[in-house]
C-alpha cells in the first residue's frame, strides 16, 4: 500500500514540477510597467477530495495566456471572498488554500487605474467513481468508467488517468462531448499496465470559460473538481 501511494504521489509531483518549470521559465514583470488594459487574467477554483483542500489562484499576464507573468504593484490587489490572495514568487501567481470544500466565491481585482473587476464563480458539478465495478481491470477487455454525476455540459472536460506500477504506463482519456456519461480505455491503453494490485485511476471535472469580467485582454476562469482516487485495483492479463 505504501509503495503504491508513494508511486502515485511521485507522478503527481512530477506533473506539478513540469507545470512549475513551464511557469517559472517565463519572464516576470511588475504590473506598473504595462498598460493596465492589457492585463490578461486567469482565475482558478479547485477542490481535491483526496486532500479535502480547496485551492484558489489568480494569475496575471501581459496581453494573453502566453504573455509575461505579472506581479501586482500596490495599490493593485486581488481578493477571493474578501480574503487576500498571497503572491507566490516562485510560481508567479496569487493563491490561498482552504481546508474545507469551498464551492463558490467572488474574485475581486483592482488595477492601478482604479478599475475594479469582479467575477463570481460556482463549482456546480461534482464527479465521482462508481461504488462498484472497478475492483479489477482485465487488460484484454476495454475498461468503461461511467462516473457518478451529471453528463458533460457545455465548456466542460472530464478526464481520467489509469496507471499501475510500470514506469510510463499512465494513460489519459478525456471527453468534452456534451451529454457523455463515461470514458472508455481500449485494450491498447490497458496493455501498458503492469499486473498486480497496483491499479490506480484518477479523474477530474474541469469547467473552463473565457467569459471573464476584465480588461480588453480577456482571460479565463477554470473550475475543477477532483474526486478521491480509486486505488489498489487488481490488474490481470
Amino acid at each position: 500500500m505504501y509503495s503504491k501511494l508513494l508511486k502515485t504521489m511521485k507522478k503527481i509531483f512530477l506533473l506539478s514540477a513540469i507545470s512549475l518549470a513551464i511557469l517559472t521559465s517565463c519572464t516576470k514583470e511588475t504590473s506598473d510597467n504595462v498598460n493596465q488594459d492589457k492585463i490578461w487574467t486567469e482565475y482558478q477554483l479547485i477542490y481535491n477530495d483526496n486532500t479535502h483542500i480547496t485551492s484558489v489562484k489568480a494569475i496575471f499576464k501581459f496581453s494573453n495566456a502566453l504573455g509575461t507573468l505579472l506581479e501586482l504593484k500596490s495599490p493593485a490587489y486581488v481578493l477571493f471572498n474578501s480574503d487576500t490572495l498571497n503572491y507566490n514568487p516562485v510560481g508567479g501567481w496569487y493563491e490561498k488554500e482552504y481546508t474545507t470544500f469551498v464551492n463558490s466565491g467572488t474574485f475581486k481585482y483592482k488595477d492601478l487605474d482604479n478599475n475594479v473587476f469582479t467575477n463570481s464563480v460556482v463549482l456546480a458539478d461534482t464527479i465521482g467513481f462508481p461504488t462498484s465495478g472497478l475492483d479489477t481491470i482485465v487488460k484484454s477487455v476495454p475498461l468503461q468508467i461511467t462516473w457518478l454525476g451529471s453528463p458533460v455540459k457545455a465548456k466542460e472536460t472530464i478526464s481520467a488517468w489509469v496507471n499501475s506500477n510500470v514506469t510510463g504506463d499512465s494513460r489519459l482519456k478525456s471527453t468534452s462531448t456534451i451529454g457523455n456519461t463515461s470514458l472508455i480505455f481500449g485494450t491498447n491503453d490497458l496493455a501498458q499496465l503492469g499486473v498486480g494490485p497496483y491499479g490506480t485511476i484518477l479523474m477530474e471535472r474541469l469547467y473552463s470559460s473565457d467569459q471573464v469580467n476584465g480588461t480588453s485582454a480577456g482571460g479565463v476562469i477554470n473550475l475543477k473538481y477532483i474526486p478521491k482516487n480509486r486505488t489498489s485495483i487488481v490488474v490481470i492479463p
